[in-house]
């Protein structure tokens, strides 16, 4: 007999596009061509039913993101509100899941669900937010650094985040990290599961053929905002070209997606005199994504911060050299290092001269860069999402046999 499903998560493909935007999509519409039942309350333009999946529209209109490329708490707050309102219109479909499943960002989804839900709340975890809380306060409130407002800031979310974690009764990660962490915030191992990010393993056959090019291309995918940090590849290929000019004719940048930052990475490119090396593509179809992923032979993703990267895993998937950086002080909490391994999957960076060697090792050693492409390439074939979605129906049949 197939399972009830409910997942709750504030925004979800195809109406946005994103990390945990696909992961739910996809886990979504396996598990229905599995026989479960899936309703998935988010932000959508109206109710609808999608690939065997059924949404509920909580709060449409507007991102959830402000012009700065910050989380809207004001939007988040009303989505969680207006989560409240639908919850208990739609009382049958919550009463009668087996299973309901609250996205960890924001921590606010979680309380409504608690309060109405009889059913198992399990709660998706990607990353451990506590010390990236830090950060952003600090980055959101720097006009008041003065009054330190950011530091009461970060104390109430933390505190928040934290009381949110004891809300569940389970724990759902995609990454081994995330799992230590949420273990060191003294949850029971026994509650946590692990269930990674996927890969669609059809896209090789249909665009792996296109992966040849005279140049060397290297590709960035991501929303364009600081914790993204974009704008390093650029301040790095200037250096590169600073040092071998010539490199400029045989180099295709491609920076793909949409956020704050895409005018001011348009104009350092004009003023850098990259325009024929760089270029910022914006948001493109998942067609045009695959066409370029398949033709990359480095990924850069310079964040500050990730959990499991599925912009990663696709690069990886295509034969792509990732050329990632580290927090020396997150390296235990990091999710890529769960598929990066230093100078045989990809390359690690912990700060932007290191970053900016990595890229000009990576460009100039065509044999590194083959073999580290070859070898990300095969861990990247591990995570078939059609195998992920069987592995969560039974981490949620056997969350439901030890809460019997």
């Amino acid at each position: 007999m197939g399972l009830s499903i409910v997942y709750v998560v504030n925004t979800v493909y195809p109406f946005y596009d994103g990390g945990y935007e696909r992961r739910f999509f996809e886990l979504a519409r396996r598990l229905a061509m599995r026989g479960c039942s899936v309703t998935v309350f988010t932000s959508a333009p109206k109710n609808t039913f999608l690939n065997g999946v059924r949404f509920i529209n909580v709060c449409s209109g507007g991102g959830f993101f402000t012009s700065y490329g910050f989380r809207s708490i004001g939007r988040e707050a009303r989505f969680s509100l207006n989560l409240l309102g639908r919850l208990m219109g739609c009382g049958d479909v919550v009463e009668e899941a087996d299973i309901v499943e609250v996205n960890q960002t924001p921590p606010f989804h979680i309380f409504p669900v608690k309060l109405l839900a009889n059913s198992l709340v399990v709660m998706t975890v990607h990353e451990d937010l506590i010390d990236y809380l830090d950060d952003y306060w600090r980055i959101r409130l720097n006009r008041l650094s003065s009054l330190k407002l950011h530091r009461v800031a970060s104390m109430f979310s933390k505190s928040l985040y934290l009381e949110a974690l004891k809300c569940a009764d389970h724990y759902v990660s995609p990454s081994r990290p995330t799992v230590k962490s949420l273990i060191r915030h003294g949850i029971d191992r026994r509650r946590i599961s692990y269930i990674p990010n996927g890969i669609d393993v059809g896209l090789q056959e249909k665009y792996r053929s296109e992966s040849l090019n005279d140049k060397v291309v290297v590709s960035f995918l991501g929303r364009l905002v600081p914790e993204k940090r974009p704008e390093w590849i650029i301040y790095a290929l200037r250096r590169i070209l600073k040092m071998n000019s010539k490199l400029s004719s045989c180099l295709e940048v491609n920076i793909i997606g949409s956020g704050p930052l895409a005018f001011f990475l348009e104009r350092i490119v004009r003023d850098f005199g990259l325009d024929g090396v760089v270029k910022i593509r914006g948001y493109v179809s998942d067609d045009e994504k695959f066409r370029i992923l398949s033709k990359s032979n480095i990924f850069c993703l310079p964040s500050r911060r990730e959990g499991f990267s599925l912009a990663l895993l696709e690069a990886m998937f295509f034969g792509a050299a990732p050329l990632v950086t580290v927090d020396p002080y997150r390296i235990g909490i990091s999710g890529m290092l769960e598929l990066v391994s230093h100078l045989r999957s990809g390359y690690v960076a912990y700060g932007f001269n290191g970053f900016v060697e990595g890229l000009y090792r990576l460009i100039i050693d065509e044999d590194l860069r083959t073999m580290i492409g070859r070898n990300a390439m095969e861990i990247s074939r591990h995570y078939d999402w059609n195998n992920i979605a069987a592995l969560a129906e039974n981490v949620y049949r056997k969350i439901l046999n030890l809460n019997l």
